[in-house]
């Protein structure tokens, strides 16, 4: 029932958006390093792009979220459909790294704070007789569809290493399934027929929940899957107004990352609206904040897990 709740609420939610799909690439899309030095907490591997401007030294004491949750959306995994044993063996290992503590562990790392929603269900084995386990354990490599480019939850620097949040995740549960992984880049748009295909065991990385593909994939069958993330406001903690209507009536600057689906929501949301409010882009959310420090923009709209990252 609680998983039939979390599906039910992002389908709703995500249907508000006239003009917008939930398959649109997530906040910080466009963002292959949310900063210059792009560190999985699991690795020392740095990349070497040096800053095209300073970087904000906003923490998250100096930003406030206004509280206005202006879209809810969720990341989750997906099988092929028919893979029941592989999922089963996936969903042991996940609830194993639950109890000892390692999801958590990788959530404050990423963004000092616990990220993943709890269910603390029954570690069970896998009773399914698919084959689709085994056929794993045969080849001894977990095959992940990722998105290269959804920041901070999967994405790749130049040479090719993975970084991300759930690319942590999907790491650890291989290694406690006893087999390697390898990502492959996967956008939403070819999920489907990844999976169907063959290409990819299991599609972990930037994947947003869709209702519309429940009858072509299996999407992870706990609410512990599921990641949740929305777009808000972010100002400064002495910045006040009184409701998003007075907001948008202001003579200032709202700036959001550029190529994101913060960006094509407040975009469509302000479309047609009467707003003195003025908006603009900026290539990473690093810049949005830098901007917000300068007093260049009054607010920035951006994704909540982004901001987390950023700011911390």
């Amino acid at each position: 029932m609680a998983r039939l709740a979390l599906m039910l609420c992002a389908a709703v939610l995500c249907a508000c958006l006239s003009g917008c799909s939930c398959q649109s690439e997530p906040g910080g899309s466009s963002e292959s390093k949310p900063s210059a030095t792009a560190t999985d907490p699991s690795t020392t591997v740095t990349t070497t792009t040096a800053p095209t401007e300073p970087a904000s030294t906003l923490t998250r004491a100096d930003v406030r979220s206004v509280g206005i949750s202006l879209a809810v959306y969720y990341y989750t995994a997906a099988f092929a459909p028919g893979d029941d044993a592989l999922h089963e063996a996936v969903a042991g290992a996940l609830d194993e790294l639950y109890a000892d503590g390692t999801i958590d562990g990788i959530g404050d790392r990423w963004f000092h704070e616990t990220v993943f929603p709890r269910d603390d269900g029954a570690i069970a084995s896998p009773s399914a007789t698919d084959g689709s386990w085994a056929r794993v354990q045969d080849a001894g490599v977990l095959v992940v569809g990722a998105d290269p480019n959804a920041a901070p939850l999967s994405f790749r620097d130049e040479s090719g290493v993975w970084y991300g949040y759930e690319i942590q995740v999907v790491r650890a549960v291989a290694g406690r399934l006893g087999v390697a992984v390898t990502f492959t880049a996967v956008g939403a748009s070819d999920a489907v027929s990844a999976l169907n295909e063959g290409r990819v065991d299991v599609m972990w990385g930037g994947l947003k929940y869709d209702s519309a593909l429940r009858g072509d994939v299996l999407y992870a069958a706990r609410t512990e899957w599921m990641l949740e993330d929305f777009i808000a406001y972010y100002t400064l903690r002495d910045h006040t107004f009184d409701g998003e209507s007075a907001l948008w009536n202001m003579d200032e600057t709202l700036v959001t990352l550029e190529g994101s689906f913060s960006e094509e929501f407040i975009r469509e949301r302000m479309r047609g609206e009467t707003v003195n409010l003025s908006t603009a882009s900026k290539p990473t959310a690093d810049a949005c904040f830098r901007a917000l420090q300068d007093g260049e923009a009054f607010v920035v709209v951006l994704d909540d897990l982004t901001a987390l990252y950023t700011l911390k």
